[in-house]
């Protein structure tokens, strides 16, 4: 009957006072709780101590999320603290709490255990406290009677339980119902309809119940620019590189080798697509034949146009109009940077150009 008279969780103020909080202590393989005291199915329990815990080595391969909690067992008759030991992942997702007649847990902390080590790390404070009517959810609302609400501390995230299901509300590191995060700190247990902000990858996605898929992609990127140059005649190539940042030319080894950055894109922890477009207004003085490429710091030139470029006619001042465009990849955390290149095929005389060139790339995956 005590069980009806207060909700269960731990005797403190909320989650500033130290009360059951769990903290690392020196020695490998063990996790410490603060003294503190708490309320359990209508069982009162005290702590006067700080008390160390010890955990299990992480043997596999991938890492791994135990959980720390405060368990009621009415068939041993008993209240103590244990260690529930999570399923090593990528992301590793933490085991909720039982809360059953028989077995009744109060979660406190979780905490991570790398790959062979018996180290812990990433210490997750869970504590439920009394008089707070909301309960700590480690990794769904399984657990919680329908019309209850959950605080989810690994990503700030309120659950609603309605129907058997979650249903996210927008709280804590959440922007206007959008949870913001990182590719590598994404919800452990989204519910269908979840939205993120991934703020190393600059998209947004949702959860489909089965998969993340982004929603938006940025960002866009362009440099523009109007510079002259006095290309020497040659019966040969020559190659000439617009420096979008410089507002200059310069020399170049050829279409490839080609390693200044003119537009520098985002690295970022996946592997990304850009559509890329340059694009030159020539004007030359004289007769002669031009390319135009686009470059990419890692694969050499990708795209270019020929087509267009010949001033047959010799009007002085005749502008040429060239673009290029194509799509590049940029390898998850490596740095690719893309330029504009000029190629004179031929010609007899030495011929000034100015160029009024522009660079664009719009991520499209």
């Amino acid at each position: 009957m005590a069980a009806t008279w207060q909700d269960d969780g731990v005797i403190a103020d909320g989650p500033h006072e130290t009360d059951l909080r769990i903290t690392t202590v020196g020695s490998q393989g063990q996790v410490l709780v603060s003294a503190g005291r708490a309320q359990i199915a209508g069982f009162h329990f005290h702590l006067d101590a700080g008390r160390p815990l010890a955990f299990l080595e992480n043997s596999a391969a991938e890492p791994r999320i135990d959980l720390v909690v405060l368990r009621l067992d009415r068939i041993g008759n008993s209240i103590g603290f244990a260690i529930v030991q999570g399923f090593p992942g990528t992301p590793p997702i933490p085991p909720p709490p039982t809360r059953a007649w028989a077995t009744r847990e109060i979660p406190l902390g979780t905490f991570q255990i790398n790959p062979g080590t018996s180290s812990a790390v990433n210490l997750t404070d869970a504590r439920e406290f009394v008089g707070k009517r909301i309960k700590t959810v480690i990794a769904d609302g399984s657990g919680l009677p329908d019309g209850a609400i959950g605080y989810r501390p690994s990503d700030g995230a309120f659950i609603f339980r309605s129907s058997g299901a979650d249903r996210l509300l927008p709280s804590g590191s959440s922007a206007g119902g959008v949870t913001v995060c990182t590719f590598s700190t994404r919800p452990a247990a989204p519910v269908t309809g979840q939205q993120i902000y991934e703020t190393d990858t600059y998209r947004t996605l949702v959860w489909t119940g089965s998969a993340w898929v982004a929603t938006s992609i940025a960002p866009q990127m362009s440099r523009r620019t109007r510079a002259s140059q006095t290309i020497t005649a040659s019966t040969t190539a020559f190659f000439y590189f617009i420096d979008v940042t410089t507002a200059s030319f310069q020399t170049g080894p050829g279409w490839g080798g080609h390693q200044a950055g003119k537009l520098t894109l985002p690295v970022l922890p996946i592997t990304t697509y850009w559509q890329v477009t340059g694009t030159a207004k020539l004007t030359p003085v004289q007769s002669s034949s031009f390319l135009l490429g686009l470059h990419h710091s890692s694969s050499d030139w990708f795209a270019y146009d020929g087509s267009i470029g010949d001033d047959t006619t010799g009007v002085t001042g005749q502008q040429i109009a060239l673009n290029a465009s194509g799509v590049c990849q940029a390898p998850l955390n490596t740095p690719v940077s893309l330029s504009l290149g000029i190629s004179r095929q031929g010609g007899t005389a030495d011929t000034v150009v100015v160029a009024e060139a522009a660079l664009s790339a719009i991520r499209i995956g």
